[in-house]
């Protein structure tokens, strides 16, 4: 069958209808060659688990070459997402990525070094100056022991301790690094014995609002 009688099928055969059997109940799937379809908003990478590690001691010029290649516009890949882990001191894949608030003592008490720890503020400053635009957001996989502590599980991970913790790494990301992060996830699984928990409806709203009021 050429292109052309392709699309003239296409075009009379404007609706197709399937229909199941269960409870008697009809799917209606609308096919408009004319339709533009979905909107492709771009492409994106994660930086987690230690997994851009090495990248940081790349000699030059092949270091600058590489992040070219990622985040320059019009440029190879071209990314314009880019997602970080909060590291959390604990070995969330293929390695560990450090927390900026190892103790309650440094969260109660931050210093600029604590912000300067592991790769990922040095990788979002790259991608940022390569591309002014790039959407920036941030995901966790872990924390460091002192927060929750006395919890477990969901009760853990959606503790007042952790919402505070997420957004002193937000607030540190602009303050210390001139880096305004977009969106921030909510983690369905962070590792760890005590970490292991899904998120649950009830509990994510509620944290959510626990973690937005002190931005």
């Amino acid at each position: 069958m050429t292109r052309t009688l392709r699309t003239q099928t296409l075009s009379v055969v404007a609706t197709l209808l399937l229909a199941f059997e269960a409870g008697g109940a009809e799917t209606r799937i609308t096919l408009d060659p004319g339709s533009s379809g979905q909107t492709f908003e771009g492409i994106g990478a994660l930086s987690a688990g230690a997994s851009s590690r090495l990248l940081m001691e790349y000699p030059e010029p092949q270091r600058s070459q590489v992040l070219d290649f990622l985040f320059k516009p019009k440029f190879g890949a071209a990314f314009d997402h880019l997602k970080v882990e909060i590291g959390g001191d604990v070995n969330s894949t293929d390695g560990t990525e450090p927390s900026h608030a190892r103790t309650r003592a440094e969260f109660e008490h931050p210093r600029p070094e604590y912000f300067d720890r592991g790769f990922e503020w040095w990788l979002l400053r790259e991608a940022r100056r390569r591309n002014p635009a790039i959407i920036t957001d941030v995901l966790q996989w872990g924390a460091p022991g002192w927060i929750g502590q006395g919890k477990s599980g969901a009760e853990k991970f959606f503790s007042q301790d952790n919402a505070d913790f997420i957004v002193s790494f937000i607030r540190g990301a602009l303050q210390y690094h001139g880096i305004e992060i977009n969106a921030r996830l909510i983690s369905g699984l962070a590792v760890g014995t005590s970490w292991n928990c899904v998120s649950s409806a009830a509990a994510s709203p509620r944290w959510l609002t626990m973690s937005s009021s002190r931005q």
